[in-house]
């Protein structure tokens, strides 16, 4: 019962439109259901935030859920407008959340009508999709992450070169490597809908052009494909409307990239790599440390991608991810995962003119979401500061410490040499020096493109096992004083000599504190803001119509 009324209080906070209040000293007068401080709560308000809860959680209408629903009001009505909120009002993560929601709200409306609206499933779509359904595919493929270098392997394999040549240079995993990209056995609803389209639809034994998919290109070849003999019109029927359900997602994911193809040309982008590189380092950094050390610095206006003539330099492209939220920019650990944020930052940007010219951005529909996405992040922002307010006693920190002492642990750590070039033939030459007896750091220092390890002979120091992103596994896994490659990463091949290795360890409590202490007001946080919320009623005059509560009838959502 506890675990329910948790439930209750603090979901329904953050999945519903919060309800609104009525100023001039209110009264329990048959409109209001209750009335806080010089607020009230009026009828219809409380009425539409338990159907929305309702229809949300699927839960049965009983007092303890309405009760728990007008309590959340009260909550609301306590915290906006009773306590001081200047601090998360002034508040830059704050003000930059509000921002990205105001976005993403737009960009989901310009979806629903230039692409979700105009989606139609035939019969025809679905006896395909019954039929392919009923099919099983062999197929083997090779993995290019540019339209240019997926179009150099498919000339490579017109002049006669194979998918087992051509698979050992394009993939690190010993499976694709080994076996010439082969995929095995899939069926419809397997694999990425651009691949699958082109896999079902290419005769036996044929080579694709190059397919983008989700991930980059693919170039497909169909070793063989199966039908079930026996396919009944019963069965079709039976399936029918979960097919409808299938092929109109699937649809949904072809009309957004055939969309962003009109709207985005991929081919009219690109990157100054090195530029990369220096952002990526300014980012791990700081970005306004970073910024305002670099100040006026040619590097930091170097130019980091450009798209059709229009340019970033390295400091325009720290201002756009800066405006990125915390959960999405802790994502970006190498190169190629920032190269793909700032490709989903141009695409925004392209989407959003679209939208503010068709005027989509001032929809009443449109306008609405926003101020509820605005309540839903006022309260998860209130919520965290009244927990950060909160005072804990030495004692009760280093109990909390040595019951959660795994969560305060280094991270393993590595010191490894490195030499990154762009071709595997380079990479797999520099290997061969390097076992024929050639100093690592004359290589490294004559040869990486990565420059800022370069002027260090290959050296990078020790760094967490999680900076080397995909390739920390592979890594860690080899042994000191051993040197590896060429490995496939970012668009490039590296090969890498590990130095040195420091495993994990506990933090002395003195080192972590304020992560501690962060770490248990989390925790604790609903404690701590039902708390916050006793002292505020207790300031606070607070009347609730109790019969109104119990009458009210919700026919339209039974």
């Amino acid at each position: 019962m506890i675990r329910f009324l948790i439930y209750i209080t603090f979901a329904a906070l953050f999945m519903v439109v919060f309800g609104g209040c009525q100023q001039n000293h209110p009264a329990l007068d048959g409109e209001h259901i209750a009335v806080v401080g010089n607020d009230g709560i009026i009828q219809s308000d409380f009425e539409r935030r338990l159907g929305d809860f309702l229809k949300t959680t699927g839960m049965d209408d009983n007092l303890q859920v309405r009760r728990q629903i007008l309590n959340n009001m009260i909550h609301e009505v306590l915290l906006k407008d009773y306590d001081n909120n200047d601090a998360i009002i002034n508040d830059e993560s704050y003000q930059k959340r509000l921002e990205w929601n105001r976005r993403q709200t737009i960009l989901a409306y310009l979806k629903d009508r230039e692409i979700y609206q105009n989606i139609q499933v035939t019969e025809e779509d679905l006896r395909t999709a019954f039929y392919r359904l009923n099919q099983k595919v062999t197929a083997r493929h090779l993995y290019a992450p540019s339209r240019e270098k997926a179009h150099r392997l498919y000339e490579r394999l017109q002049n006669g070169e194979t998918f087992a040549s051509l698979a050992k240079e394009v993939y690190s995993d010993a499976k694709l490597r080994d076996s010439g990209g082969y995929l095995g056995q899939f069926s419809w609803g397997d694999m990425d809908r651009n691949f699958e389209e082109k896999a079902f639809s290419i005769p036996v034994g044929e080579i694709s052009q190059p397919v983008k998919t989700e991930q980059g290109y693919s170039i497909i070849k169909v070793e063989s494909r199966k039908t079930h003999p026996i396919i009944t019109e019963s069965e079709y029927q039976n399936r029918k409307e979960k097919l409808r359900q299938a092929v109109r997602i699937n649809k949904k994911h072809v009309a957004e990239r055939d969309f962003m193809d009109l709207v985005f040309q991929e081919q009219d982008l690109s990157f100054n790599k090195e530029a990369l590189h220096q952002c990526l380092r300014m980012m791990r950094s700081g970005f306004k440390e970073e910024m305002e050390e670099a100040g006026s610095s040619t590097v930091i206006n170097n130019d980091c991608l450009t798209y059709k003539g229009d340019s970033w330099s390295i400091r325009q492209a720290l201002h756009k991810l800066d405006d990125i939220p915390d959960f999405h920019l802790n994502k970006i650990n190498d190169t190629q995962a920032l190269q793909d944020a700032l490709t989903g930052l141009v695409q925004q940007n392209q989407l959003l003119q679209l939208a503010e010219e068709k005027g989509y951005d001032k929809v009443p529909q449109v306008q609405e979401k926003i101020q509820k996405a605005r309540h839903i992040t006022f309260y998860k922002f209130k919520r965290n500061a009244i927990a950060d307010k909160k005072i804990i006693p030495d004692s009760a920190l280093q109990t909390f410490y040595n019951e959660h002492i795994n969560q305060f642990m280094t991270e393993d750590e590595l010191s490894i040499q490195e030499i990154v070039v762009d071709e595997r033939g380079q990479a797999e030459d520099l290997l061969h020096q390097l076992q024929r007896g050639q100093p690592f750091d004359k290589l490294a220092r004559n040869h990486s493109l990565r420059q800022w390890s370069a002027k260090r002979d290959g050296h990078i120091g020790y760094s967490p096992v999680s900076k080397f992103g995909n390739l920390q596994d592979t890594l860690w896994n080899t042994a000191v004083g051993k040197t590896i490659g060429p490995i496939a990463f970012d668009r490039y091949f590296g090969v890498f000599k590990i130095l040195g290795k420091k495993e994990s360890r506990p933090y002395p409590l003195n080192k972590v504190r304020e992560e501690v202490a962060n770490t248990m007001r989390r925790t604790l946080e609903k404690q701590y803001v039902s708390q916050y919320l006793d002292s505020l009623r207790s300031e606070v005059t607070i009347k609730i119509d109790e019969s109104l509560l119990k009458n009210i009838q919700l026919s339209s959502f039974n």
